[in-house]
């Protein structure tokens, strides 16, 4: 029956050793990262003003033709098509 316990307090040890060694290596590579003067990836995530439920039904109306009541609403249409264009590679 101990080796029951023994086996789980192993098993959490060693996924906390393992959650460690993750973090600690991840904190070197920041650091050399920052020493040889590489961009972080995130400082260069792009920022999307709209999420993709959003996209999807304003894109989807302009699809089916429903027309766009103001300039700004048309404004965000183009927007999104040129993201999509840009990004996604697809209209």
């Amino acid at each position: 029956m101990y080796e029951a316990f023994i086996t789980l307090a192993f098993f959490f040890a060693f996924i906390g050793a393992a959650f460690a060694a993750d973090r600690c290596k991840a904190a070197a590579e920041k650091k050399r990262k920052l020493m040889d003067g590489e961009e972080d990836e995130d400082e260069n995530a792009q920022v999307v003003d709209w999420t993709a439920i959003e996209m999807y039904r304003e894109l989807v109306k302009d699809k089916q033709g429903e027309k766009v009541t103001n300039e700004k609403d048309k404004e965000k249409r183009e927007s999104m098509k040129l993201y999509l264009r840009q990004n996604m590679k697809t209209d």
